[in-house]
């Protein structure tokens, strides 16, 4: 070996410091892959193999980086031992590649899973959708936008869409959202309660109060405003029959916002876009799910409509207002259930599921 002894020593040094630079960078890279499916976990493209199988083989790399570095040193401490420093080696030489190529290989196959989770609308919403109250769906703008933004060839594939719905639902992803949104309304609540005079709080009801879950996968996110609903789980299922069934769920934070409330001595009004013929099944769904003691159900009277819900539900508030209450929260699923003021505080639930207008 050509050079003198200080000549060994010196590349012997450096070498062992670039190798436990890899080492530090390939131990610290071991947790992008997992924080990146912790930051997606409720995304239905996680419930897809192939990014799962990206996520193991980035970790699996990166971890052998590590292993190899460690093994590149021990192969190099013996040659310390003897005197020689020869990092030229032939084992030294295989497992100091073996460790930079699998380092390679780790940022590669994450960088493909970032791709794949980011390009491929992992957190896409349905384009398009009907729902209760008997008004027309309007595009789900929040996907189109996404689509633009992203410069993607066409709209996303509608069953991919309805799976990644069902995974946002069923996978605690909605769940959180939700209580997310009514934490921030109940602290709101409890807050103002005892300075306002009279207060009182609206809730929606479809998706606010109660939910209409089953017959939305019943129907497979399409909407049927008439028809009859007896063959659940399949559909199809009648809008105006599944509310006469009673069948709804409560969804269980709103019920807790309710009834923190009612401890509070704030008053409760709903105001729901459902039609008045289907009042009493409504009025029994919302008491026997545990919404009692409200002080009065507002429906859309019997064969009317508007063009967007907003145009009946802000004079609704106003008609509380008017009797002097002052309402210190409005919470409902839709945009248009908040729109025309008329409330303190306004807070909006996730409902990926349907618009309407």
């Amino acid at each position: 070996m050509p050079g003198t002894l200080a000549d060994h020593q010196e590349a012997c040094k450096t070498f062992l410091d670039q190798t436990k630079q890899l080492i530090t960078l390939a131990s610290a890279f071991l947790f992008a892959p997992a924080g990146f499916v912790a930051l997606v976990k409720d995304t239905a493209a996680l419930q897809q193999t192939d990014k799962i199988a990206l996520f193991v083989v980035a970790e699996g790399v990166l971890i052998l980086s590590v292993i190899l570095g460690y093994v590149t040193i021990g192969t190099v401490a013996g040659t310390q031992n003897d005197g020689t420093y020869d990092v030229f080696r032939r084992a030294t030489r295989c497992f100091s590649l073996g460790q930079f190529v699998s380092y390679v290989l780790g940022l590669l196959v994450f960088g493909v899973l970032a791709l794949q989770f980011w390009f491929l609308g992992a957190t896409g919403y349905p384009s398009t959708a009907s729902g209760p109250g008997g008004q027309t769906a309007a595009p789900n703008t929040a996907s189109l936008a996404v689509s633009a933004a992203l410069s993607l060839p066409g709209p996303s594939n509608l069953g991919d869409l309805e799976a990644q719905l069902v995974a946002y639902h069923e996978f605690g992803g909605y769940d959180r959202d939700v209580r997310n949104v009514i934490e921030q309304a109940e602290a709101y609540v409890k807050q103002r309660a005892k300075s306002a005079n009279k207060p009182a709080i609206v809730l929606d009801v479809d998706e606010t109060a109660l939910s209409n879950w089953t017959r939305i996968t019943a129907n497979n996110f399409a909407y049927f405003p008439a028809g009859p609903c007896d063959q659940l789980p399949k559909g199809p299922c009648g809008e105006l029959a599944w509310e006469k069934s009673g069948q709804d769920t409560a969804i269980g934070p709103t019920l807790e916002l309710f009834q923190a409330a009612r401890a509070l001595n704030v008053a409760v009004f709903f105001i729901t876009g459902r039609d008045e013929v289907a009042r009493k099944a409504t009025e029994q769904n919302l008491n026997r799910v545990g919404f009692t003691g409200w002080v009065r159900l507002t429906m859309r009277p019997a064969g009317t409509a508007t063009r967007s819900a907003a145009d009946y539900k802000a004079p609704a508030r106003k008609e509380i207002e008017d009797q002097g209450y002052t309402i210190i929260a409005n919470v409902g699923d839709q945009p248009s259930d908040l729109q025309g003021g008329h409330s303190e505080r306004a807070f909006l639930l996730p409902d990926p599921f349907y618009r309407i207008p």
